[in-house]
């Protein structure tokens, strides 16, 4: 395989993971934000699982093997172990982002409601209506 190749390859698994690891470390971030959400700790979890599923084949054969011709069934291994962490992955952030839309949250994560801020808007109007005349009668 030529230098420009394997230069390619690199690169663009190198973006993924760095990718992979900024979406992990946004959800991670989003779950302590929340005090814990559920949802934000199994997109945590989805993330990394698409990540290390990204990057299985380009490890194994660089920095393992370090050879870029295997053998076909060291080939279906690797494919099926990245499918397996691919569709792991995915399937915990669908599980993630359904709980997220259903509002289900971990028992002892609600969130307590605050007291709604004061509209500025209410407050002129009502101090405009008595200057008008009326009365508080």
């Amino acid at each position: 395989m030529s230098r420009l190749a394997v230069t390619a390859i690199l690169v663009v698994n190198g973006l993924v993971f760095l990718f992979g690891c900024a979406m992990t470390g946004l959800s991670l971030a989003a779950y302590r934000a929340t005090d814990g959400r559920g949802s934000y700790r199994w997109s945590t979890a989805g993330f990394a699982f698409v990540t290390v599923g990204c990057v299985i084949e380009p490890v194994f054969q660089y920095g393992i093997r370090r050879d870029w011709d295997i053998s076909g069934i060291e080939l279906l291994y690797l494919q099926a172990m990245e499918g397996t962490f691919l569709a792991l992955g995915l399937g915990i952030l669908f599980v993630s982002i359904y709980r997220h839309g259903r509002g289900r949250s971990t028992p002892g994560t609600e969130r307590v409601p605050t007291e709604p801020a004061r509209n500025s808007e209410t407050v002129r109007l009502s101090v405009d209506s008595r200057r008008d005349g009326e009365s508080d009668r």
